[in-house]
């Protein structure tokens, strides 16, 4: 799960956070693809998985006029761990050498 090169040893409260998260970016999928799902509903799951990532520590750059930085951090949270052929909230790109990548923004 985790890569970018470095090895990291994760402590058990990291491991629990981590796993707490990709079990958000679950729910935030099925809500997504769930047809039934309102948009209220799908922007809950948004703005939890958001919370998750912030308490696992990841810190985002400011974002522009008009952009939502919750879009941004459940954006990384789905980058790397969701399925990827998901759009990504807030109209970011799963390219990440894309200058819409929050990938970049992290």
């Amino acid at each position: 799960l985790i890569d970018c090169g470095q090895v990291k040893a994760l402590s058990r409260s990291q491991r629990l956070r981590l796993a707490a998260t990709i079990i958000q970016v679950d729910a935030y999928q099925k809500a997504r693809r769930d047809p039934t799902a309102t948009p209220a509903e799908v922007e809950t799951a948004m703005r939890a998985l958001a919370d998750r990532v912030r308490r696992f520590g990841v810190v985002c750059q400011q974002v522009g006029e008009g952009e939502d930085p919750d879009e941004l951090a459940a954006a990384t949270a789905l980058i790397l761990f969701g399925d990827k052929d998901l759009e990504l909230p807030g109209d970011y790109s799963t390219d990440e050498l894309s200058e819409r990548s929050p990938i970049r923004l992290v």
